[in-house]
């Protein structure tokens, strides 16, 4: 799929609205992971490219005695959860953090963690650099021609979309529901820790020292399983 631009203001009137509609029917299958990087503007179409996530699972359980765990829980239960909407993300020390979403995402930023690098590649003095890493996506960008658009001109359309898909799918509640069952059982991808993480653990376990001895790796797998339960 690519990315293309809105030639006018009626497509990009249509691709806010219909980017309600899909913002309803991921609320609707618990969706997550929605981020920039998972939509491409499509003349007047909001496409995904990756719901590896939906009707996903909310497995945390809530520390009712600590007040973060309870707005994160409250904010999984509303249409934020799926990342399509505006959804700010802190790191936390002083960095700002950035908005990852679907509907905005920054066009370029860097990420408060660093990872490493391969510098001077086949030369001599080839090394490992660790450096922060920046994510660039505009795919995501609608545009009016070559002309950036701001969603927020267009919030109406966005909830007009969003109600009707509503509203139908009020009128059709029997129908899926029983068209739902066929899922029951089914089993979906649980995002515990995002992409860049999952990459981490994973270079770490084919770092040399934890093949020289097979013991070293399978503790290192056995301490990701227990605390995070990943999988290798």
């Amino acid at each position: 799929m690519d990315h293309k631009n809105c030639k006018t203001e009626q497509e990009v009137s249509s691709y806010y609205y219909n980017f309600g509609i899909i913002s309803f029917v991921n609320m609707l299958l618990n969706t997550d992971d929605l981020h920039f990087e998972n939509l491409i503007s499509s003349d007047e179409y909001p496409v995904l490219v990756d719901v590896e996530t939906i009707m996903s699972n909310d497995i945390n359980r809530i520390d009712f005695s600590n007040a973060g765990s309870i707005i994160s829980h409250l904010l999984n239960s509303t249409v934020l959860r799926s990342g399509l909407l505006p959804t700010f993300v802190s790191f936390g020390g002083d960095n700002e953090g950035f908005d990852y979403s679907a509907i905005n995402g920054e066009k370029d930023v860097e990420l408060p963690y660093k990872v490493p690098r391969i510098e001077n590649m086949y030369r001599s003095d080839m090394r490992i650099h660790y450096v922060h890493p920046h994510m660039h996506n505009e795919n995501n960008q609608v545009r009016l021609k070559q002309t950036v658009v701001n969603p927020h001109r267009y919030v109406k359309e966005i909830v007009k979309g969003f109600c009707n898909a509503y509203k139908k799918a009020i009128s059709l509640k029997e129908t899926l529901i029983s068209d739902l069952e066929f899922f029951n059982g089914i089993q979906s991808r649980i995002l515990l820790k995002n992409t860049q993480q999952y990459s981490m653990v994973l270079r770490t376990s084919y770092h040399p020292i934890f093949f020289a001895k097979c013991t070293r790796k399978n503790k290192v797998s056995a301490f990701y399983r227990k605390k995070y339960r990943y999988k290798f």
